[in-house]
């Protein structure tokens, strides 16, 4: 029977991996078991995961694997992976297995080369642990899909691994770099036995103090000079008039820069310009200059053009906000339910749920800087001011995830002291995925960690700070009721 197989990677995605399986670009060209073993080779390297659709006589059958991450000491795990299960096609229907690894789908696809039938587990490598204790292999329908997952996970001692921690399928969920995110995971993760969070208290998170400051006082700072202090003006006209001839100043007061037809205002409001002999009579003409803040000129002028300009804009400003801004907020909400229902599994107890004024604080702020972006680009009248401005405000929302860099990269250098747990090295972050963060020095496995490894497609744990597995379906998400507050 002859075996031909399609390859995507197992993490693309456009709004969501089953409409990444459905767009036919994101598949390789059809190619025999070696040729895909040639060019899964080129990318021997990357730790993606893949997903497989072979076609026998019988028809497309598709694979795949997720991938995973790792931790270190109480916020730590062990296990090594094994070969998935592969994908058969039953009466029509298709199966998928996910690869964690481009080397897990290489030793797949020479192992069909090989001969052996498609739709057996692959053969376990050594240190790889898949104990009974462990779920069994679970099964997820999707339409004529059935994507087929073997849990397995690493450990030391088998019973230190809470089986809620096992109950599958999983899926890799990710939150944003930036002040606000980083403040936020300093503080949920400074527990009673871990490290005080108040910087009166501990010298060391000072600085994620400083710099959440820094972004909230200049994002405030900015918004106040542009709305209070300084506020940007439009329609700028200037007048030279004779204070003395209340005919002329008519027009001013009908514009707005003058109250009334009197000479004293006239004078008051304007500056001297120059004066000139008329019919023997020396008359002294003042320059009257007036301007409309921009609050007051909101969609007020404009060519065709320039309303569609604004229009355009504001779309470009809306969809900034609300697809990525506002989705990194309802993200660290989601985030917040998976830390209560995980951190008391690793026998961790939870401060009050203060932590939730930052992402609101951080709402609060992109909510004021949006409100006030379409404002101002809808009072503008030129092209180029209306297309700055857009740029500016995108910079102004985003400006936190540009000083993240530093701040999470001092974190993850620095160790927590007093040492929690008698372990000098804990750090306050782990901003990347490492190993190391899982696995001890001596190679054993962190049973009670926080993290996990890459390859452990059948447990929940944070891969990095920023990054978890986990299954959504297991725990209550008490902050959908927020996010769906702030949605509306």
């Amino acid at each position: 029977m002859t075996t031909q197989v399609k390859w995507m990677w197992g993490d693309a995605h456009l709004f969501s991996t089953r409409a990444a399986r459905l767009n036919p670009l994101r598949w390789s060209r059809t190619r025999t078991l070696q040729e895909a073993i040639d060019d899964l080779a080129q990318h021997a390297l990357e730790v993606r995961p893949v997903r497989l659709r072979f076609r026998t006589s019988e028809g497309w059958a598709t694979g795949g694997r997720r991938s995973s991450t790792g931790g270190d000491s109480p916020r730590s795990v062990r296990s090594d992976w094994s070969q998935a299960s592969h994908a058969t096609t039953t009466n029509g229907s298709q199966v998928e297995t996910n690869f964690p690894s481009v080397a897990a789908a290489i030793a797949e696809l020479k192992r069909l080369a090989a001969g052996h039938p498609m739709g057996l587990g692959g053969v376990p490598e050594n240190g790889v642990v898949t104990p009974n204790e462990s779920p069994k292999p679970s099964l997820v329908r999707s339409n004529s899909v059935i994507v087929k997952e073997t849990p397995t996970f690493r450990f030391e001692e088998r019973e230190k691994i809470p089986n809620e921690l096992l109950e599958g399928p999983f899926e890799d969920f990710e939150i944003s770099n930036d002040v606000y995110t980083t403040a936020y995971l300093v503080a949920r993760n400074a527990t009673p036995d871990m490290y005080s969070f108040s910087p009166f208290v501990n010298p060391q998170v000072r600085i994620v103090w400083k710099y959440l400051f820094f972004i909230l006082g200049s994002q405030l700072t900015i918004i106040l000079a542009l709305t209070w202090w300084y506020p940007p003006t439009v329609m700028e006209s200037s007048w030279l008039v004779d204070c003395s001839n209340a005919t002329a100043l008519e027009p001013l007061v009908e514009a707005g820069a003058l109250l009334s037809t009197s000479a004293e205002e006239c004078l008051e409001a304007g500056e001297l310009s120059f004066e000139a002999d008329v019919r023997g009579r020396t008359i002294s003409y003042h320059r009257i200059e007036h301007s409309v803040p921009f609050f007051d000129a909101i969609l007020l002028e404009g060519k065709p053009m320039v309303y569609v300009l604004r229009l355009i804009c504001c779309a470009w400003q809306f969809g900034q906000v609300y697809f990525e801004d506002f989705d990194s907020i309802r993200r660290l909400f989601d985030y917040h339910d998976f830390s209560q229902w995980f951190l008391p599994i690793k026998g961790e107890d939870l401060r009050p749920s203060f932590v939730l004024i930052i992402p609101l604080v951080q709402f609060s702020i992109l909510l004021i800087v949006t409100t006030v972006s379409f404002m101002v680009l809808c009072a503008q009248t030129e092209a180029f001011d209306i297309v700055m401005n857009s740029l500016a405000f995108t910079f102004i929302a985003q400006v936190g995830a540009f000083f993240n860099g530093p701040l999470a990269q001092h974190l993850g250098e620095t160790y927590i002291r007093p040492p929690p747990y008698g372990n000098d090295s804990i750090a306050y972050l782990y901003p990347e995925y490492s190993i190391a963060n899982a696995v001890n020095e001596d190679g054993t496995y962190t049973d009670g960690g926080w993290y996990i490894c890459e390859d452990e497609v059948g447990k929940a744990g944070l891969l990095s700070d920023y990054k978890i597995r986990h299954n959504p379906e297991k725990y209550d998400h008490h902050c959908r009721k927020i996010v769906a507050t702030l949605e509306w």
